[in-house]
C-alpha cells in the first residue's frame, strides 16, 4: 500500500510536487477528452485569452491542423465517449480520484499504465494502487505509435480491470470493443487460473486491504508452524523426517494448535457447532473403489504451464505435501483444485498433511475404531510398505493375517512385467553368484543409508506404484462424444408449379368458400390486401401495425398464400404464425380454416405444448412462441444448425410483437441472425399498436423495413370511471370511512361518492363487480341487445372469487378465461350463450389482444395485472398485482366495440389513469430471472451469452445476467463455460429449471413418478386449501400427509391417495368430493396438477428421455415411496435455495438474505426435529413482506448437501469442508474429494443417458451407491 506522499511508479507524479505548477506537456500528449476533478464547485475556470498558447508560425497558419481525438481514436464515424472519458467517470461515481498515467517512449513507440488512487474513508489516507500493468506475454498490446493512443489504451485496461463483470465494452470504439472480448478476457482466464482472481475485482482497493489481510494471516501461520517444527523436533523420538511428520500430527490433534494453542479457538470459531460428516468404513472402501475405476482425471488433457506448474507445486509445498507428489500431479491434472483432489486421493494416509487427516488420527489408526485386533493387523501389513487402504480391503476379503500377507506379495509380483527366463537362471546357486550378491547388497544398503533422506523426501512416483495401492486399477474411460444427428428440413427449391395454382384456382370455385370471402371483404385488412402483398415481397421485413378488430391476424397469412398460389409457388409456401398464448393459436388455427373451407390440421394447422394438428400438406402453422423457440433450440446447437431448422420455412410471422415477452425478444434475436443468411425467408411482425419505430430501428441494419398500417374497426366505446359506476350503481360499501378532502384521486367529485371511492380504495371490490354486471345486464335486457360482458381480472385467485359472487345474480352464464384453462375449456368463451342467459366471460390480460369474442358488447376494466418482477441484487423473485398499462387498458376498451357501440366500466379513476398507469409495460426481459433463457443461448452454442443478450431490442442488465449463469454453474448445468450433460436436458425440457432438474433425478433414481407430480403441484400450486375460519384445521390435515418429511411430500401423498380412488371404479365421483372436502383438498386443483402431470410425462417422451411407450416401466418409479430419497432430489432440484438452521435453535438463514422466516402455513412451522438425521431446508418459493419467507419446505441432511449442492471447497486448516461456498460441514478432506468425484461420474451417468434415453439405471452402481448415501447419511447401515 503506498501512503500519501509516496511515489508508485516512475511515471507517477513526484513527492512534494505542487498542484500549482505546471510542466508543459508533449504536443501529440495534449488530450481534450478528460473529465475535470475538482474539490470545489466555486472554483473558477481557467479561460484562454485570445491569443493564448498560439506561437508564431500559429498565428501565420503554418502549423498543422490539430486531429480530432474521437476521429484517431474511434474511427471517422465514432461519436460515443472515449475510454479515458469512461473511466474518469467510473472513478468519478466510485469517488476515487482521478486517474493517473505514466509514460513511457521506446523504439516502437508510446506505452502508458492507469494508476488509481482512493482515501481511506476512515483514516483519510490515500492509497494508490500499483500501475495496471500486463504481463510480459502482452506488453506488445500496449505500444501505440502516439501517447494519446496510448493513453486510451491504459484507460481501456484500466476499464477492463474494474468492470470486466460489465458489458460496457459495446460502449467502447471498435478497436477497444474486440481488445476487451479477445485478448483482455483470455488473459483474465489465465490468470483466473493462476489464482490472480483479485486482479478483477470491482473494488481494486478493497482486493488489496483483503489481500494484504491474508498475507498477514499466512505470515501469522508460518511462523507458529515453524514454531511447531522447532518444538517437534527437540520431542524426544523425533529424529528424521517420519519422526518430525509424526510429532507435528500428534500436536495437532491434541487440542491444542501449533503454536502451542495461541488461537486454536480462533481458527476454528464458526466451525464447531456445524453439522460434522462422516463415511462408514464399508460405504468408503465402496466409493474409493468406484473412483479409482471410474474417475477421470483432465479428461480434455489441459497443459498446465509452467508458471502455473510452479505456483501449485509452491503453494502445496507449503501445505505439507511432499514435493514430488506435487510434482507428479500437476503433470497429470487440469488446474489446482483437480491437483489438490488427485493428491488427497492418491497420497497414502500415513503420508498426507495433518490438516488433510480425520479427526482422532494418529499413526495410520483411527482412535474411532472399536476393532483394536483388525487395526492392529493391518498396521502390522502396512510396514511391508504396501498402502494403507490396500491392507484393509485385502484383510477385509480375507479376515486372516497370514492369507492377507499371501494375497499382498501376489498383488505386488503380479504387477510388473513378466521377464523371460534365460539359461543363465540357475547360476545364482554358485559360490561365486553368492559372493557377489553378498557384495551388491552391502553396496545398496550403503547408497541408501547415505541417501535416506532424499529417498524419503522423493519416494517415486505414485503412479508407479498404482498396483500396490489398490485391488482396483485405476481406468481412464474413454468419453463417448454425443451424436448429433441431424434432422434439419430440405430447403425450399424455388420452382413454379403450375399444378398448384390450378388446384387453388378450382378451389375458389366452392360457393360456401365464396361466402367465406365475402365475409372477409369486409374487415379493414382486406382493404390493404394488395399493399400488404407488395410490401412483403419487397422487403425482407415487413411491420403491419393495425388496431383491435382490424383482421390483421387472420388475413394477413392468408393474404400471402395465396398470392403465392397465384404466382405458382403455392408447393414453396410454409408459413409458421407465432402467438404469445396457447388460446391464441387454437382459436386462430379454428378462424382462419373455417375462413378456408378446411379441416383443422389440413391446409391450417397448430403446435402447441403438448397438442398438435399437422400434416406434409399443412401451409400456414399456428403456434405459441415457445414452441417455435424450442424447435430451433432444438436443431444442433450452432448457428448453421438454427438457419438450417428453418430451411423449409418460406415466412415467418410474429404476433402481438408489441408484448415484448421475454420469448419474442430472445425469438427477435435469432431470427435477425438467420435473415443475414436466409435472404429468401420473409420476416412479418404484427402490433395492435401503431408504435412500431423499435421494431424499424432493430432490423434496419439488414436493409429497408416495410411498414403497413391498417385503421381498426371498431364502433365507438363510451367510457365511465369508477365514480360514474358508482353513481349509476348506487353502490354503498357498507362501512364508514373518514372523508380526505385533499386526496387526488378523489379531487373534484360528489363528498358521497369521493368518501365510497376512498372506503373502497383501488382494490378489487367484488360485490362493486356484481352490481355492475347487474346494472349492464338490466340497461341490455331493456334494450333488447344480446350481447356478452367482460371481465378482466388480474389472476385466476380473482377470478374464482368473481365467479363465486356471480352465482348469486340467476340468468347469468358465467365463464373463466386464462392461460392454464385446457384447450376444450378455453373454446366454451366463443359461442353464444344459452337461450334466456347472458354471456359473462372473467378474464386475464389473455383477452387483450390474443383472442377475439365477436360478441362482447360491454367490458369491465379493474384495471390490474399481475406481473413478475425481479431484483438481480438479492435475487428475489415477486408476483405482483400492479397497475396495467395505459396501452393495455386501451386494448381492454376496444373488445367493447367490435360488433356494435359498446361501453368500457373501468374500476378506477380518471387521476389514476394518468398518475399511477405507464404508458406501456417494461419489457419481460428486464424484469424477469434469465437463467432459463440464459440457459437456452448456451445450449445453441453461444458462449458469449453476455454479448449475444445485449444485442436484444431493450438489452438486460448485465448484473441480472451474470447472476443467471452464476446460478446455472451453482445449478450444476454449467461446468466453466461448458454446458454439462444435465444443463443439456434441462435446456430441452419445457419446465422450470428447478421442476425440471427434478424429473431428470427422478428418472435416474429411479422417481420418476413422484418428481414428476411434484413438479406439476409446483407449476399449478399446492392441492390444500386453507379457509380463513378452519386455518388450523386444515394444516392439521396437510401434516397428517406430510408426517413431518416436509411440503412437498404431504402434497405428494394426498395427490397419490386422490389419484388411486379416481382410477378407482369402485368410488363414486361424489365420494371422492366429499374425502376432497374433508382432508381440505381442491378437487380441481388436483385435476389440474394430474392435467400438468399428463403435459410434463408427454414433454420427456418427446425429447427421448424416457420410453415413447404409453405406460412408464415400472423401474422408472420403483423408489416413488422413499421419502429419504425423494428429499433429496428436491433439495438438489432446488439448489442454491437453501437454508440452514443456527445451532441449538429453530432459526434458519441463506445465503442472499441472512436471515429468513419459515412460512405459517408449513407444515414444519413448528418442527424442532426431523427424519433421516437432516441438517437444512431447501425451498422453493421465497417471497418479501413484512420478512423473508421460505415456502414449499423439505428437510434434507449432509450428504444430500455435499452431492447435490454448489462446488466443495477444502479447508486447508484441516477445519473441514465448505460446500457452494458457505454451507460449512465438519469433516475428512477425503471425503469432499470423493464425494466431488462422484458428482463427475454422476455427470456421465446422466451423458449415458442423454445418448440411449432407453438405458435402465435402476442397478447402475454409481446410482447405487449416492443412493446409499443420502440415504443412509453416509453410514453403512
Amino acid at each position: 500500500m503506498v501512503k500519501k506522499g509516496q511515489s508508485s511508479s516512475k511515471g507517477g507524479p513526484k513527492p512534494g510536487t505542487s498542484a500549482g505548477k505546471k510542466q508543459p506537456p508533449p504536443a501529440p500528449a495534449a488530450d481534450d477528452s478528460f473529465i475535470i476533478f475538482s474539490n470545489s464547485d466555486k472554483e473558477p475556470k481557467q479561460r484562454k485569452s485570445p491569443g493564448q498558447g498560439i506561437d508564431g508560425p500559429a498565428l501565420l497558419g503554418e502549423a498543422p491542423k490539430r486531429p480530432d481525438v474521437k476521429k484517431l481514436i474511434g474511427g471517422q464515424s465514432w461519436t460515443g465517449k472515449l475510454p479515458v472519458n469512461l473511466l474518469s467517470e467510473h472513478c468519478q461515481k466510485q469517488r476515487w480520484e482521478k486517474p493517473e498515467y505514466t509514460m513511457s517512449k521506446t523504439p516502437e513507440g508510446f506505452s502508458s499504465m492507469v494508476i488509481l488512487k482512493a482515501k481511506n474513508t476512515k483514516t483519510q489516507e490515500l492509497v494508490s494502487l500499483a500501475p495496471f500493468k500486463l504481463p510480459p506475454s502482452h506488453k506488445h498490446l500496449a505500444v501505440k505509435p502516439t501517447a494519446l493512443e496510448a493513453r486510451h489504451f491504459a484507460a481501456t485496461y484500466g476499464l477492463f480491470r474494474v468492470l470486466n463483470m460489465r458489458n460496457i465494452h459495446m460502449t467502447l470504439p471498435p478497436d477497444y470493443r474486440d481488445l476487451w472480448k479477445g485478448e483482455f478476457e483470455a488473459l483474465k482466464k489465465e490468470d483466473i487460473k493462476d489464482g490472480k482472481a483479485w486482479m478483477y475485482e470491482a473494488d481494486p482497493f478493497a482486493a488489496l486491504r483483503e489481500r494484504e489481510d491474508a498475507k498477514a494471516v499466512m505470515e501469522k501461520k508460518r511462523n507458529e508452524q515453524q514454531r511447531a517444527r522447532e518444538k517437534a523436533m527437540n520431542t524426544p523420538g523425533s529424529a528424521g523426517p517420519g519422526g518430525l511428520g509424526l510429532a507435528l500430527r500428534g500436536n495437532s490433534n491434541n487440542g491444542t494448535n501449533t503454536a502451542g494453542g495461541l488461537s486454536h479457538n480462533n481458527i476454528h470459531r464458526g466451525w464447531t457447532k456445524v453439522p460434522k460428516i462422516e463415511m462408514g468404513k464399508r460405504t468408503r472402501t465402496k466409493v474409493e473403489n468406484l473412483v479409482r475405476k471410474h474417475a477421470i482425471w483432465n479428461p480434455h488433457d489441459v497443459r498446465l504451464s509452467d508458471f502455473q506448474k510452479h505456483s501449485i507445486v509452491k503453494e502445496f509445498k507449503d501445505l505439507d505435501f511432499r514435493q514430488s507428489h506435487i510434482e507428479e500431479a500437476v503433470e497429470i491434472c487440469k488446474d489446482r483444485e483437480e491437483t489438490l483432489e488427485w493428491l488427497l486421493i492418491h497420497v497414502p494416509e500415513d503420508d498426507l498433511p495433518t490438516w488433510a487427516l480425520p479427526e482422532g488420527y494418529v499413526a495410520g489408526i483411527s482412535m474411532a475404531s472399536g476393532d483394536l485386533k483388525r487395526e492392529g493387523a493391518i498396521k502390522r501389513l502396512a510396514e511391508a510398505g504396501y498402502s494403507l487402504e490396500l491392507c484393509k480391503q485385502i484383510f477385509d476379503i480375507h479376515n486372516d493375517e497370514g492369507k492377507a500377507s499371501e494375497a499382498l506379495q501376489h498383488v505386488l509380483m503380479s504387477s510388473g512385467k513378466e521377464v523371460e527366463s534365460t539359461a543363465d537362471e540357475d547360476s545364482w546357486d554358485t559360490e561365486n553368484a553368492k559372493e557377489s550378491s553378498e557384495e551388491i547388497w552391502e553396496e545398496e544398503m550403503t547408497g541408501l543409508q547415505s541417501n535416506l533422506y532424499s529417498i524419503i523426501e522423493r519416494p517415486g512416483k505414485l503412479s508407479d506404484v498404482s498396483a500396490a495401492a489398490s485391488i482396483v486399477s485405476e481406468v481412464q474411460p474413454v468419453r463417448r462424444r454425443r451424436q448429433n444427428i441431424s434432422r434439419h428440413p430440405r430447403a425450399i427449391k424455388w420452382v413454379a408449379n403450375d399444378r398448384s395454382k390450378e388446384d387453388w384456382m378450382t378451389r375458389q370455385l366452392n360457393p360456401k368458400l365464396e361466402s367465406m370471402i365475402k365475409g372477409r371483404r369486409t374487415l379493414p385488412a382486406w382493404e390493404m390486401k394488395d399493399i400488404i402483398v407488395d410490401t412483403v415481397n419487397s422487403h425482407q421485413v415487413t411491420i403491419i401495425s393495425g388496431e383491435t378488430g382490424s383482421g390483421k391476424s387472420t388475413q394477413s397469412a392468408q393474404f400471402i398464400l395465396d398470392d403465392m398460389y397465384q404466382r405458382a409457388f403455392g408447393d414453396c409456401a410454409k408459413i409458421i404464425c407465432t402467438q404469445p398464448r396457447r388460446i391464441s393459436a387454437l382459436g386462430l388455427a379454428d378462424r382462419v380454416s373455417d375462413e378456408r373451407c378446411s379441416a383443422v390440421g389440413q391446409e391450417v394447422g397448430y403446435i402447441i405444448r403438448g397438442e398438435s394438428k399437422v400434416s406434409p400438406n399443412t401451409k400456414i402453422t399456428f403456434v405459441t412462441t415457445g414452441v417455435l423457440l424450442r424447435r430451433l433450440q432444438t436443431s444442433g446447437g450452432s448457428s448453421q444448425d438454427v438457419v438450417a431448422s428453418l430451411a423449409d420455412v418460406s415466412h415467418v410471422i410474429i404476433d402481438e410483437v408489441h408484448e415484448r415477452s421475454l420469448d419474442t425478444d430472445f425469438l427477435l434475436v435469432l431470427l435477425r441472425d438467420v435473415l443475414r443468411q436466409r435472404k429468401d425467408l420473409k420476416l412479418i411482425l404484427m402490433s395492435a399498436t401503431l408504435d412500431a419505430g423499435i421494431f424499424e430501428d432493430y432490423f434496419k441494419s439488414g436493409g429497408k423495413v416495410g411498414r403497413v398500417e391498417i385503421s381498426g374497426r371498431t364502433y365507438p366505446v363510451e367510457d365511465y370511471y369508477l365514480d360514474d359506476v358508482i353513481r349509476m350503481t348506487g353502490f354503498n360499501p357498507g362501512f364508514a370511512s373518514k372523508y380526505q378532502e385533499d386526496s387526488q384521486d378523489t379531487s373534484g367529485m360528489d363528498q358521497d361518492v369521493a368518501a365510497a371511492i376512498q372506503s373502497i380504495g383501488m382494490r378489487i371490490n367484488y360485490d362493486l363487480i356484481s352490481q355492475t354486471v347487474k346494472e349492464i345486464d338490466a340497461d341490455l335486457t331493456h334494450l333488447k341487445q344480446d350481447g356478452g360482458i367482460l371481465i378482466f381480472m388480474p389472476g385466476l385467485v380473482e377470478i374464482t372469487r368473481t365467479l363465486d359472487h356471480l352465482k348469486a345474480i340467476p340468468n347469468l352464464h358465467a365463464l373463466p378465461l386464462h392461460a392454464s384453462l385446457q384447450s376444450t375449456d378455453q373454446r366454451r368463451v366463443f359461442p353464444h350463450a344459452p337461450y334466456g342467459k347472458r354471456k359473462v366471460i372473467v378474464a386475464t390480460n389473455v383477452a387483450e389482444t390474443s383472442i377475439t369474442i365477436d360478441d362482447i358488447v360491454a367490458v369491465i376494466d379493474t384495471g390490474r395485472v399481475k406481473e413478475t418482477s425481479y431484483d438481480p441484487q438479492n435475487n428475489m423473485r415477486k408476483l405482483e398485482e400492479v397497475w396495467a398499462s395505459r396501452a393495455a387498458c386501451k386494448q381492454r376498451r376496444g373488445r367493447a366495440g367490435r360488433v356494435q357501440a359498446g361501453k368500457c366500466y373501468k374500476l378506477y379513476t380518471r387521476n389514476a389513469e394518468k398518475s399511477k398507469m405507464m404508458e406501456r409495460p417494461e419489457p419481460e426481459i428486464r424484469r424477469v430471472p434469465l437463467e432459463q433463457l440464459c440457459l437456452s443461448v448456451r445450449a445453441m452454442g453461444i458462449k458469449e451469452v453476455g454479448s449475444f443478450l445485449a444485442s436484444a431490442i431493450t438489452p438486460p442488465e448485465s448484473m441480472a445476467v451474470d447472476g443467471a449463469m452464476d446460478l446455472l454453474a451453482r445449478m450444476g448445468a454449467l461446468d466453466g463455460d461448458d454446458l454439462t450433460a444435465l444443463g443439456r436436458h434441462l435446456s430441452m425440457i419445457p419446465a422450470d429449471l428447478r421442476c425440471g432438474k427434478l424429473m431428470v433425478y427422478g428418472a435416474m433414481f429411479g422417481c420418476l413418478d413422484a418428481a414428476v407430480t411434484i413438479a406439476a403441484i409446483l407449476t399449478v400450486k399446492s392441492p390444500f386449501v386453507s379457509p380463513q375460519e378452519k386455518r388450523e384445521e386444515s394444516k392439521s390435515a396437510r401434516a397428517k400427509f406430510a408426517k413431518n418429511q416436509g411440503d412437498l411430500i404431504g402434497d405428494l401423498r394426498a395427490f397419490e391417495e386422490w389419484y388411486e380412488m379416481v382410477n378407482n371404479r369402485s368410488y363414486r365421483q361424489g365420494e371422492i368430493r366429499n374425502w376432497c372436502s374433508e382432508n381440505f383438498l381442491s378437487y380441481q386443483t388436483l385435476n389440474d396438477i394430474s392435467s400438468n402431470r399428463t403435459q410434463y410425462l408427454t414433454s420427456l417422451r418427446e425429447i427421448g428421455f424416457i420410453p415413447s411407450s404409453s405406460v412408464l416401466s415400472p423401474t422408472l418409479s420403483a423408489k416413488s415411496s422413499n421419502n429419504a430419497l425423494i428429499r433429496s432430489l428436491c433439495a438438489g432440484a432446488f439448489n442454491p435455495q437453501l437454508a440452514h438452521p443456527e445451532a441449538k435453535t429453530i432459526k434458519y438463514f441463506n445465503q442472499e438474505n441472512g436471515r429468513v422466516f419459515v412460512h405459517p402455513s408449513s407444515t414444519i412451522f413448528d418442527a424442532q426435529t426431523f427424519p433421516g438425521n437432516s441438517k437444512y431446508m431447501s425451498y422453493f418459493n421465497k417471497m418479501a413482506t413484512s420478512k423473508v419467507f421460505i415456502r414449499d419446505l423439505t428437510p434434507f441432511n449432509a450428504y444430500t448437501a455435499l452431492l447435490f449442492s454448489g462446488p466443495i471447497s477444502l479447508d486447508t486448516l484441516g477445519r473441514g469442508l465448505l460446500v457452494d461456498g458457505w454451507l460449512r460441514l465438519r469433516g475428512w478432506a477425503r471425503i469432499g474429494v470423493l464425494v466431488s468425484r462422484l458428482r463427475g461420474m454422476l455427470d456421465d451417468v446422466l451423458a449415458r443417458k442423454i445418448d440411449e434415453p432407453g438405458i435402465d439405471l435402476s442397478e447402475n452402481e454409481v446410482v447405487e451407491v449416492v443412493l446409499r448415501l443420502v440415504e443412509l447419511d453416509g453410514m453403512d447401515q
